[in-house]
């Protein structure tokens, strides 16, 4: 007597389809493979990560993801979460409040790295003003090291505080000089309003 064949129960085309969105979804890991040397040796110049070791730069640098945006596209918005800290790797970037020229972010510099320290939401406007190639660096990546790494934790609260300072300094210096500026205007405007009260005396 033959035995029937067993046979498997057909998938439905929806959950076939389901299966096929899964794969589609599935996240990429940034990062594959060891970190260019030469990206930690230019990460490694940068204000905030200066005196860190290979081995800490290769840490942070392990999940990062190197995006191109065109002239007037916006790199993020006043508002949003801060969810990395990004290095300008080449071109240059504009910081706008409300079409407010605030500061340039030049090649070699970091910026939102504030934002990702203290869970603050961005405060302006990161904008290209031409082609320009932008390291973004994690949050949970750049936690994981402040965590993980004491040494390295240290080094980049230290180097952010000198960084703050030097902002605060360069900030006073043009309130001062701006307060300087307007008082001479001020005695220069008094001196032609008291000239012109002078007697024509021939």
């Amino acid at each position: 007597m033959k035995r029937a064949k067993k046979t498997s129960p057909k998938k439905s085309s929806k959950g076939m389809q389901t299966n096929r969105n899964k794969k589609r979804n599935k996240k990429i890991p940034v990062s594959k493979g060891r970190v260019d040397a030469s990206l930690i040796k230019k990460v490694g110049m940068v204000a905030l990560f200066k005196n860190l070791n290979k081995q800490s730069l290769a840490t942070l640098l392990a999940k990062t993801e190197v995006k191109t945006f065109h002239k007037g596209e916006f790199v993020f918005h006043a508002g949003d979460a801060s969810d990395a800290a990004y290095v300008n790797l080449q071109g240059v970037l504009r910081v706008e409040n409300n079409g407010l020229f605030l500061s340039n972010v030049d090649e070699g510099e970091c910026v939102g790295e504030m934002g990702v320290l203290n869970d603050w939401p961005r405060s302006a406007d990161l904008i290209a003003m031409m082609e320009s190639k932008v390291l973004f660096i994690p949050k949970m990546q750049f936690r994981k090291i402040m965590q993980q790494d004491q040494k390295a934790a240290i080094t980049i609260y230290k180097n952010a505080v000198r960084i703050l300072g030097t902002l605060i300094r360069n900030k006073n210096i043009v309130m001062e000089f701006s307060k300087i500026l307007d008082d001479s205007v001020l005695a220069a405007s008094s001196a032609e309003d008291l000239s012109q009260l002078k007697p024509n005396v021939e």
